[in-house]
């Protein structure tokens, strides 16, 4: 998962294999080239914030 919409998906997929007794974790998935330390900083955390707010896990 690399994006928002991603992020989105895969928590519907989660819900509904919770249903059925399945637990999905997310694998947050992202380049390494970025041009500073603190560009590499944001991106990260903003991958955690869709992540994390896009299904609350039990």
């Amino acid at each position: 998962m690399f994006s928002e919409w991603g992020a989105n998906k895969l928590a519907g997929i989660a819900k509904t294999m919770a249903t059925g007794g399945v637990t999905v974790y997310p694998v947050m998935l992202m380049g390494i080239d970025f041009a500073s330390e603190s560009d590499a900083y944001s991106a990260g955390f903003q991958l955690g914030v869709w992540t994390a707010t896009a299904y609350k896990y039990p």
